[in-house]
């Protein structure tokens, strides 16, 4: 025990009070009296409180406090600095970690982002070819289908009539030829699908007029005044009729065509 701390103690015992109503009168706790009469700073909560402690009991014992505190912080000086270097050093280290942290969360971020983008990419891929989105809210009715079917029915039942037959001045019996079919003006394209399925888009005049899956055995049919554009998925599946021509197939089994046909 330093003469400087002693003094602490021999100058309370002197006074004739005790550690218990110094304990009363300074409102320090006995313990942090005891740690202060006897040098044992560990005890006590910091440098700060030691110091403040140091200043109140040296005033309340009416000795000069300012020796004691001179004599605390020379004897601490090393263990300060330790303190001090402990407490760069855990900051750093923290530092270092949360920028670590922030590093790998935008590596994360990056794969993240890559991920998405492929799966987007994916979706986009096989929504054109194998969904059947609406195309700016434009519907096509089957109806539509239903309608081509009967007129080409009606076309093939007219074509299977005979002639119609007259009589010359003779009375010998002679065929009236067939009148002749007035050709309709501008582009009529039937699509009919033979087997499995096909995407289809179909553009009329430049205006989207049905994108979406036709299956076995439906059949479509689209007129434009000066030109129908055809985009298909599965082109050997797709039959195609152009002004009553038919043109078979549009390709190949799973190959994708596009093809315009105009006003002839």
């Amino acid at each position: 025990m330093s003469a400087m701390r002693s003094i602490l103690k021999e100058t309370r015992e002197r006074k004739g009070i005790s550690l218990e109503q110094a304990e009363r009168d300074t409102n320090i706790r006995k313990p942090y009296l005891i740690g202060l009469e006897e040098g044992d700073y560990d005890q006590l909560p910091g440098r700060v409180y030691t110091i403040g402690f140091l200043r109140s009991y040296g005033k309340y014992l009416g000795l000069d406090p300012e020796p004691l505190i001179q004599e605390f912080k020379h004897n601490n000086t090393t263990e300060l600095a330790e303190t001090v270097e402990i407490e760069s050093h855990s900051k750093e280290t923290e530092k270092t970690v949360e920028a670590e942290k922030r590093s790998v969360s935008r590596v994360q971020m990056i794969g993240y982002g890559l991920a998405v983008l492929t799966l987007v990419g994916l979706f986009y891929i096989s929504t054109h070819l194998s969904s059947s989105p609406d195309m700016n809210g434009i519907s096509t009715e089957r109806s539509a289908s239903v309608t081509g079917e009967q007129n080409n029915q009606i076309n093939e039942s007219q074509q299977d009539e005979p002639a119609a037959i007259v009589q010359n001045a003779n009375d010998e019996e002679v065929p009236v030829e067939e009148a002749s079919v007035v050709q309709e003006e501008g582009v009529n394209i039937t699509i009919h699908v033979r087997q499995d399925r096909s995407w289809v888009a179909v553009t009329q005049d430049g205006v989207p007029q049905y994108q979406g899956i036709l299956y076995a055995g439906e059949t479509m049919t689209f007129k434009g005044k000066e030109k129908v554009l055809l985009h298909v998925g599965n082109a050997g599946a797709v039959e195609v009729i152009y002004n009553g021509e038919n043109l078979g197939p549009m390709g190949r089994l799973n190959d994708v065509e596009k093809k315009e046909f105009v006003r002839s």
